[in-house]
């Protein structure tokens, strides 16, 4: 069991394992009403079972969480989650086309999955 025992609920994971999961992005994009400029950027998550917390961060040369500051934060997004259609025996993650400016970063593990939406500048 992931979420609520490995990953206990209120809790901020760095989405991934050991080194933080970084999300480069080439261009301009918004996510969460907040202009996100092209970079690379530290993706964390503050896990429920109802709804995670997106944060996406400054700090991407980190460990875990341990060089988590809030002064680094850049957007922060909450989403519900979802439950898969099937099980994920590992961290998955993919980015799902919506529309020509919109997408979502799905990300899932086990039986659970959360949507970051972003849309292109």
């Amino acid at each position: 069991k992931i979420f609520g025992d490995l990953l206990k609920y209120g809790s901020m994971w760095r989405v991934g394992a050991n080194q933080t999961t970084e999300v480069t992005f080439f261009n301009d994009v918004m996510i969460g009403g907040t202009e996100v400029k092209a970079g690379r950027y530290g993706l964390f998550a503050e896990v429920n079972a109802d709804e995670w917390e997106f944060i996406v961060h400054k700090a991407i040369q980190s460990w875990g969480t341990a060089n988590f500051d809030n002064e680094d934060v850049v957007v922060k997004v909450k989403a519900k989650t979802e439950k898969t259609p099937e099980t994920l025996e590992a961290l998955s993650m993919t980015f799902v086309k919506k529309d020509d400016k919109n997408l979502h970063l799905v990300v899932g593990w086990e039986n659970t999955m959360a949507r970051l939406p972003i849309t292109m500048k």
